[in-house]
């Protein structure tokens, strides 16, 4: 989660999250049994990981039913990138969503995220947008009025 926290943080989409809350959140997909993670290693070391589980409104306002599974988090290490793990773990998740019983699959994902965006849109039908731009009221006090 640390990659993908960082990765998030960073230009162009500068979504900082909080540390705790972050391990809070893992800890409690962790915990939950309806939760799935998939993790892809190399020599041990992991480089990409899925998490999926019930319909979520984090995941999509629109799409929020018993028959959807929603994609909540995933990240592929910088060095593993262009080479389908992260194909090969959404593969892995919409088969288990398929096995226990979902029909559709939603995922959210930031826009500014460049490569979120391509590797999404290449594996979902776009149902909706939004666009929301917060800029941290630090970044607004240096800019000149």
């Amino acid at each position: 989660m640390t990659g993908l926290r960082r990765h998030l943080a960073s230009s162009p989409t500068f979504l900082v999250q909080d540390k705790e809350d972050v391990q809070m959140q893992s800890e409690a997909w962790l915990a939950d049994p309806g939760m799935a993670l998939w993790l892809a290693h190399e020599d041990a070391a992991p480089i990409g990981f899925v998490v999926s589980g019930p319909a979520t409104d984090n995941a999509s306002t629109i799409i929020v039913d018993l028959g959807t599974c929603s994609i909540t988090a995933a990240y592929t290490v910088p060095e593993a990138r262009g080479r389908d793990v992260a194909t090969a773990l959404l593969d892995r998740a919409l088969a288990w969503a398929r096995d226990a019983g979902y029909v559709r699959c939603a995922v959210d994902f930031e826009p500014m995220n460049v490569l979120a965006a391509h590797f999404w849109t290449r594996h979902f039908q776009l149902t909706s947008l939004a666009l929301f731009r917060h800029v941290d009221e630090r970044a607004a006090q240096l800019s000149p009025p």
